[in-house]
C-alpha cells in the first residue's frame, strides 16, 4: 500500500513538473523569445510547445 502511494505521488510530480516547463514556454513565447531557444532551454520540441500553445485556454495556463 505505501509502496504505491509513493508511486501515485511520484508519478504526480511528474506530471506537475511537465505542466510547469509547458506554461513557461507559454509564457517566454508570449514574452517573445524565440522558439528554437525556448525549446532548446526546456528540453521541450517546437511541436510540442506549438502544440500547447494552440490548444485552447485552460485556468492552469492562462
Amino acid at each position: 500500500m505505501q509502496e504505491r502511494l509513493e508511486q501515485d505521488l511520484q508519478q504526480g510530480l511528474q506530471q506537475g513538473r511537465e505542466e510547469e516547463r509547458r506554461i513557461l514556454a507559454l509564457d517566454f513565447l508570449r514574452e517573445g523569445i524565440a522558439l528554437e531557444v525556448i525549446a532548446r532551454a526546456m528540453g521541450l520540441s517546437i511541436a510540442q510547445i506549438q502544440q500547447q500553445a494552440t490548444m485552447p485556454q485552460n485556468p492552469r495556463n492562462a
